[in-house]
Order: structure tokens, then C-alpha cells, then sequence
């Protein structure tokens, strides 16, 4: 990642159709574009700053990009830039105080829905209007109310907010003519922020019904409900990378400058990345590796590197267990089963660690040499998602963040061989390049 736009507060993401781009924007604005391995950033156009933060949205091809941005003669309005920042056009044109935002495009590239904001009563409805800027439609004229729609990527339906008299967020779908609205939330909390996963099979979203905002899923019939995310910070803006793969924004993830460009920056309790799948839940052979800088060792405590869903394999630094203990352990056979090592971590360097299991002995790596080994044959434990240094939130444990660095995050569908570790590690900051199959961070 580009250190240029480390910290600056990123409050909104959205990935290119291809996965090759993410567009963000600061809550202050801009908005800007960067490759998906966080370098080429280019920028885009200022936008609206608003509070919750608005929408971003790609036109199907990839080409362009839908925003709100300040315009001469009232609050806001949908533009559309290419997505090098070019061609800049106007789509929306409001008056008398109208406030028009949130964008979303159409699967096939026709259609442009937004929220409008009316100057004159403060009602806020969800439109529709051709791509070129024509024929706009009020399509929730007849409900209390609509705001933030989202265009399912297969169909035509459209998930949005409905708010009425001052009673909490809600999350429904209709039809993209407005017809059959259907209420698939029902509680007194707050729900924001749906997002479709790509195939349309599921529904993302933030909410604070159990206290703090936190990312939920459910089916496009509000079945399934199943919450994904458990941190103190504020996380919302889920925004999906694949049909496993989902990025969200949180009040507390941060990136600084690492071993290999950008990493993940953690230091108070709750901070992390989550990416519920990432299609390594049923790996019964894998391998993890990463680079991290520990800012402290506190004696007593763990720090959390990477872990695997239902603890189907964890990376750590455990204090309570023994002096700079690096700890590897999975769940295989239904057990926990650990390699410990200890007085080998060191503050204020890089070290590269990595875990392996090849079906029959588990192994553990220390910049690039093998410290540890067990031998084990059963079956791994599924596992239920991806969490980076979770603070042990993801296993509610809440005294487990990382104090310090992560970067080059990999899993492998197969153990490594001994020299391939090797290489990654004499790799340095120069990267790697691997041809075994991973999913990468």
C-alpha cells in the first residue's frame, strides 16, 4: 500500500467489478482511486461531505465512477467521472435547496438509482434516472420514505433504508419500479449500509442491535441473519470484494508504513480486518504467513496475528504462556493442538512467521527456519472466516490486539516446503511472488 494515504481517515470503499481497483474517500473527501495491491492512486474528484459517508458506486464495465459531489447552484449532486478522473459529467440537477446522493449503478450499466433529499419538505425518496442524466422516476413516493439504495447485481431490485416519524433505520428490497416493498428488518436498533455480495445471494449490512455497530449478513428474504464482525470500533460501509471476501470501514483501522510498502497499523483493543470466508474454510492442508513488527511484548498477554475462523488455525504472540512466545496452533480431530515457542520474538523488528500442516505434522517458521513441528493426522476443523490481529474479538477474548505491524498477509491451500518459507523470507522488502494458490492481504 501506498503510504501517501496512510491514515487518512478512509471512511467509504468500493471495489471495482473486476477486483483490480478500490475506490475511497476520507470523510473529508477526496475521492481517489488505487490498484487493489494499494499503489497507482489517482484522484478522482472532491465530493460531498456528509455524515453518514456517501455512497460510491462503479458502472458495471469498470469505466466510471458515480459520486456526490458540491455543485454551483444547490447542496449536492450525482456526477460521473472515468475512472482515471477524466470527463467529468453532471447528472442530477436539483433546486432550491435539494440535496441529491448516494448512487448506485444498474447491472447493466443504464440506470443510475440516488436519494433525494427535498429542500422544500425534508422528505428523502430513492430515484431512478437513465445514465445520460434523462428520465428520472420517484419510485417510494408512496412509502414513509427511502434513502441509500443499492442495486442487486442480479435482477432488478434495489435494497435501501426506509425511515419514518423519527423511528429507527430499517433495511428493505423492492422491485427496481418500485413495486413490492418488502421489510426484511424488524427491531428497535438501527440498521444502515446494505450491500449486495456479488452473485446477489446475500445482503450486507451494519446495525447496533446488540450495542454497537457492528457488519451483519442475511438472505435477499432476510433469512439466515447472521452477524460477522465483533469490535468496539465502529464498523460499517461493508463493501464486498467476492462472494466470500468483504471489506468494511472501522472508526479504528489504520495502515503505516511496513515491511513491503503499507501494512495494518494496530494498537487499541478491537482493531482489525474481518473477511468472512475468503475460500479457505475448508482447507484441510494450508499454510500462513505474514511479516510483523511487535511495538511491545507485555508479559502476560497474547497479541493476535492472523486466525482462521473457529480457530481452525491461529498465529500469535502469547505472553500468558511463556517469555516472547511465537504460538501456532489449529483445531484438528475436534482439539487444539499447539507448537510453542519461546524467548524468539523481539520488539522493533520485522519477523516473518508461518504456520503449515500438510495432513500429518503441523509446522512453525521463524523468519525463514523451522522452530517447531507436531505431528497430528485428522480433520481440520471448518472455519467460519479471516480475521487479522481481531483483538481476540472474533473468539471474545478482548485482550488480544496486536500491538504494532502486520503485512504480506498469505494463505496457501498447501503447505510450503521448507525452502519455499526460506524464500519468502529472503524475499524481504521486495515482496513475493508465489505460484501456489492463496488468498493474499
Amino acid at each position: 500500500m501506498d503510504p501517501e494515504w496512510a491514515n487518512i481517515g478512509v471512511a467509504n470503499v468500493a471495489w471495482s467489478p473486476d477486483g483490480s481497483k478500490i475506490a475511497f474517500a476520507g470523510v473529508n473527501g477526496p475521492l481517489d482511486v488505487v490498484d487493489a495491491d494499494g499503489t497507482n492512486r489517482i484522484s478522482v474528484a472532491d465530493i460531498c461531505k456528509v455524515w453518514p459517508p456517501d455512497p460510491i458506486s462503479w458502472s458495471p464495465d469498470g469505466k466510471k465512477i458515480a459520486y456526490c459531489a458540491p455543485s454551483p447552484d444547490v447542496y449536492q449532486d450525482i456526477y460521473v467521472s472515468n475512472a482515471n478522473g477524466s470527463g467529468q459529467t453532471r447528472i442530477t440537477r436539483g433546486c432550491c435547496g435539494d440535496a441529491n446522493s448516494a448512487p448506485s449503478w444498474s447491472s447493466d450499466g443504464t440506470r443510475i438509482a440516488y436519494q433525494h433529499n427535498s429542500g422544500a419538505t425534508g422528505r428523502h425518496d430513492i430515484l431512478v434516472i437513465n445514465a445520460d442524466g434523462t428520465g428520472d422516476v420517484n419510485l417510494t413516493e408512496t412509502l414513509p420514505g427511502g434513502l441509500y439504495p443499492v442495486w442487486s447485481p442480479v435482477g432488478a431490485r434495489l435494497a435501501f433504508w426506509s425511515i419514518s416519524n423519527g423511528a429507527p433505520n430499517e433495511i428493505y428490497v423492492m422491485n427496481a419500479d418500485g413495486s413490492q416493498p418488502t421489510r426484511l428488518t424488524n427491531n428497535p436498533a438501527e440498521e444502515y449500509y446494505p450491500a449486495w455480495s456479488p452473485s446477489g445471494s446475500t445482503i450486507a449490512f451494519a446495525s447496533n442491535r446488540d450495542g454497537n455497530y457492528e457488519i451483519y449478513v442475511m438472505s435477499p428474504d432476510g433469512s439466515g441473519l447472521k452477524r460477522v464482525t465483533n469490535n468496539p470500533a465502529w464498523d460499517a460501509d461493508p463493501a464486498w470484494a467476492s462472494d466470500q471476501v468483504l471489506a468494511i470501514a472501522s472508526a479504528q483501522a489504520r495502515f503505516a508504513p511496513a515491511k513491503v510498502r503499507d501494512g495494518f497499523s494496530f494498537a487499541r483493543a478491537g482493531e482489525g480486518v474481518f473477511a468472512p470466508g475468503a475460500g479457505i474454510d475448508d482447507l484441510q492442508q494450508l499454510t500462513i504467513d505474514a511479516w510483523v513488527k511487535h511495538n511491545s511484548l507485555p508479559p502476560g498477554r497474547v497479541q493476535r496475528y492472523v486466525s482462521l475462523g473457529n480457530e481452525k488455525a491461529v498465529l500469535r504472540y502469547d505472553g500468558a504462556a511463556g517469555f516472547a512466545q511465537l504460538h501456532f496452533y489449529m483445531r484438528i480431530n475436534g482439539e487444539l493442538q499447539h507448537i510453542r515457542v519461546d524467548n524468539v520474538l523481539r520488539e522493533g523488528v520485522f519477523h516473518h512467521v508461518a504456520g503449515s500442516y500438510d495432513g500429518s505434522v503441523m509446522r512453525l517458521y521463524l523468519d525463514g527456519v523451522e522452530v517447531g513441528n507436531r505431528a497430528i493426522t485428522g480433520s481440520v476443523a471448518p472455519g467460519d472466516g479471516l480475521f487479522f490481529s481481531s483483538g481476540g474479538l472474533f473468539f471474545s477474548s478482548g485482550d488480544e490486539t496486536l500491538d504494532g505491524l502486520l503485512d504480506e498477509i498469505d494463505i496457501f491451500n498447501r503447505a510450503l516446503d521448507p525452502a519455499e518459507v526460506r524464500a519468502i523470507f529472503e524475499a524481504g522488502s521486495a515482496g513475493k511472488c508465489k505460484n501456489a494458490q492463496r488468498s493474499t492481504f
